[in-house]
């Protein structure tokens, strides 16, 4: 297994992955911190924060079994 991980280590305000852009066959868990989900704003609606992912949560499933884009902007809020 330590052949296919690899262990990132990010600082506040990092970005993991960008609303919009293609998906790669990587997943993302979530080791310790936090990882903030944004919804970018659109001309009727600010920037939402749909989620907060901590230790055990995981991003980028989807993008392991299909091609798709990211639904969200991830970013690191704490490290």
């Amino acid at each position: 297994m330590a052949e296919i991980v690899r262990e990132t280590r990010l600082t506040r305000g990092d970005r993991v992955c960008s609303q919009g852009q293609p998906t790669s066959a990587q997943l993302y868990i979530v080791a310790d911190g936090v990882i903030q989900l944004w919804r970018a704003p659109t001309p009727n609606t600010p920037e939402i924060l749909l989620r907060e992912l901590t230790a055990g949560d995981s991003l980028g499933n989807t993008g392991l079994i299909a091609d798709s884009v990211w639904e969200y902007t991830a970013v690191a809020s704490q490290g």
